[in-house]
């Protein structure tokens, strides 16, 4: 499962998020929001390779910049069966707070 943490540089407000791959998933689509139940908005895909885990920053929560708060970030795998590709019902919601 994907572990999520709150982070701030001096230049850009945050979060960053490390993946680590899971067995038979081919994509992650990863989702933020300010409540913890609903509203997420998809901001990145992670096509999975090789790698053994992904690492990256979100600055934005959909077209806005975060601002200083709780977000809840979710991480939904995507498995591939055959030709088709199946999203999984069961998500990671993990929060991150983003400091001014």
């Amino acid at each position: 499962m994907p572990s999520i943490s709150g982070k701030t540089t001096n230049k850009k407000k945050g979060i960053k998020v490390v993946l680590k791959k899971g067995t038979g998933i081919k994509q992650y689509t990863v989702s933020v929001s300010k409540n913890s139940k609903s509203g997420f908005k998809k901001v990145k895909t992670v096509k999975v390779s090789k790698k053994k885990s992904y690492s990256f920053q979100i600055t934005k929560n959909g077209k806005k910049k975060f601002k200083k708060g709780t977000y809840y970030v979710q991480v939904t795998p995507k498995v591939k069966f055959g030709n088709k590709t199946y999203s999984s019902d069961v998500s990671t919601v993990a929060s991150a707070y983003v400091y001014k």
